[in-house]
Parts: C-alpha cells; structure tokens; sequence
C-alpha cells in the first residue's frame, strides 16, 4: 500500500479498458520490473533513511514571481542588449533591478557563493522597492529570459568557445501539458503539446551541442509525450541526435517504498529521462538505469550533475534548458531560473515547517 494514494479506476474491467486504450503498457510493465530489482538491490545493502528533510520556509506569499516579471520584460525586451556579459562576484558592483539582468547572462566565476540582491521594480502587483536575494553558485552562470527570447550566439558567449567546441550535455526539463498541473497552477505550462514542440522545435540544440555531446530531456509518463521525442519527425530526430540510455527516476518517501502504488493506472511513481547522442549511429542497443530519490518541491527534479559527469570530457560545458535552479559549474536558462536560488525559499532554522519534503 503506497502511502499516498491515487485515485484509480474503481473495478478490474474499468482498469482494463483503460490499459487498453494505453499502447505503452509493456513498456510500463517492463519498467516495474526494473523498478523493483532496483530497490531490492538497495534494501539488501542500504539501512537508514533513503532522504535528508529539507525545510521550506513557512510564508511563501513573498516568493517573486518570476514567470510573470519574465513576461513583462519581454515586451521591453528590445531595450536590453544580448551582446554584454553580467560578470558577478562578491566585489562587483550591485544589481539595482531585475531590468540590469533580464535576458543578458550572468556569470560567476569565483569559486565562491555570490548572494545577489535587487528589486522587481517591473513586476506588477508588487512593493517596488521590495528587494530579493538569490544565491548563485560557484562558476554558474544564468540567463533570465523566456524560452526563445535570446539568440545561441548569446549562450555560447558564456563558455567563449569557437563552433567545434560548445555545450557537451544540454538539459531539457519542459512544461509538458498536465492536467493536474493546470488544476494545482504549481507552475507555468504550455496549454497544449503542440506549441510547447513548436517552442521545442524552434530551439537552437544542433549549434548549442558539441560534435560528441548528449541531449537528455524529461517526460512525463504520457505516450503522446514520449512518441513527441522519438516518432520520426520526433525532436530527436529534428535536433539530430540518436537515444542511447533511458533513466527512471524512482520517487520514494523517506523509507525507500514508491510515493505511489507502482501498479497505478492514472499515476505512477516515476518519470523517464532520455539521453540522446549526436555522433551515435540508429540500431544502437538502449541501455535502462534506474535512479532513486524522494521528490523535494512540485516539478523539481533531481541534480544530475554528479550522475552525468562520467560520461563527459574533463572540464565539460553544460546548460540546462527551462531551468529552475542554478547549478554549479552549469549554465541554466529559463523564465524562473533562479526560483530555488531565492534566498526565502528554503529554511536555515529548526522551527520552520517540513511540508512534505521528506515525506515518510
């Protein structure tokens, strides 16, 4: 028994006819399977918590809203430059305003922590001169900017490498059409999975990739969403890349058992992650790892830096694409880019409520 459960279909034929009408169940059952080897495999030699609580401040009334202010300043878009780099440190000079920034990446170079503090003096709806702090990380780097608003010759200008060189791992984490996510508002999304391929589509990925990088973007468990990325005409295919490795991120409470019950029909416990090559030949056999973590916050996945980092040269150039934290080392793009990086998200004392994010 899942210790949250799902509303499922209430009889044995209703299931049916629902599985049915899923042309992926094999492959759903496949992934069970994989599922539970892996965490057999980890109870057998793990004892303790699978998780270390994490806890969310109590008022989240002051969070900025980021994707709004993004949508305000891309209508005065034009005003700001793409071609002057923000370099950051705990010495530079301080950033007044949201404006400064909006759609001109930031670096930080140091191998420091750089708190930066500004107002949102363009969002509406909002104390002008209310100022917010975001933690950047050592050698991260950012751009602030709705998804297609700034040009590939602006994100390569972060690593200032020439075309042979460029990004060896991009990460995508799209707003994928959810109708439980349009009923909760926890985040923005396109309204349909048309415009969110054509936005998709319209995204530089073959300049941005280096000659032997990898692309890996998340899915929902939807098939429509799966058969997106890899049907022909699929993104894979238009971004020129060949799927090599699929990894299931495995969501467990604090005691390693599934968030939900692993048969579910309407919700399953798990999310895909596929990783595509550009210099891989079609035919390649496909290799399926499982990752095991207890979510935090709606919609935030797992860091996967340290994961990615045997498959990549030395000193290799990331960015994350509709990111919504910083990591260091990484570029990370998007409309809430520095969301987790806001300084009153996460708690620094033992009084602050828990909500969940170490669910046992």
């Amino acid at each position: 028994m899942s210790p949250f459960p799902a509303c499922e279909p209430k009889s044995n034929k209703a299931r049916m006819r629902v599985e049915q009408r899923n042309p992926a169940a094999a492959h759903h059952e496949a992934t069970v399977k994989l599922i539970k080897d892996a965490l057999g495999e980890i109870r057998s030699c793990f004892n303790g918590d699978w998780s270390i609580s994490r806890a969310l401040a109590n008022d989240k009334a002051s969070c900025p809203d980021l994707t709004s202010m993004a949508q305000n300043l891309a209508l005065l878009q034009a005003a700001y430059g793409f071609d002057a780099i923000c370099e950051v440190s705990s010495s530079s000079e301080p950033i007044e305003d949201i404006s400064d920034i909006y759609a001109r990446p930031c670096s930080n170079k140091s191998t420091a922590d750089v708190l930066l503090t500004f107002t949102l003096g363009i969002q509406l709806n909002r104390d002008l001169d209310a100022k917010h702090s975001f933690w950047m990380p050592p050698n991260s780097s950012f751009v602030l900017s709705k998804i297609g608003d700034l040009p590939a010759t602006s994100l390569l200008d972060l690593v200032r490498r020439d075309e042979d060189h460029r990004f060896d791992f991009i990460l995508l984490d799209p707003p994928w059409p959810n109708a439980s996510v349009r009923r909760s508002s926890s985040y923005s999304q396109c309204e349909t999975l048309y415009s969110l391929r054509g936005t998709l589509l319209d995204l530089p990925i073959r300049k941005l990739l280096s000659s032997n990088g990898i692309v890996a973007i998340w899915l929902t468990n939807s098939n429509k969403v799966r058969k997106s990325v890899l049907e022909k005409e699929g993104l894979f295919e238009k971004w020129g890349v060949t799927l090599f490795e699929e990894w299931i991120w495995v969501k467990v409470t604090g005691h390693g058992e599934p968030t939900v019950d692993l048969g579910g029909v309407w919700r399953r416990p798990y999310e895909m992650l596929l990783l595509a090559k550009k210099s891989l030949l079609p035919g390649n056999p496909l290799t399926r790892r499982t990752i095991v973590a207890a979510p935090t916050v709606h919609s935030q996945k797992p860091c996967l830096r340290s994961l990615i980092t045997p498959f990549m040269p030395n000193e290799y150039q990331a960015l994350e694409i509709f990111a919504r934290n910083l990591v260091s080392g990484w570029t990370s793009w998007g409309d809430e880019v520095l969301k987790y990086n806001w300084e009153g998200f996460w708690a620094l004392d033992d009084g602050a409520e828990e909500a969940s994010v170490n669910p046992k």
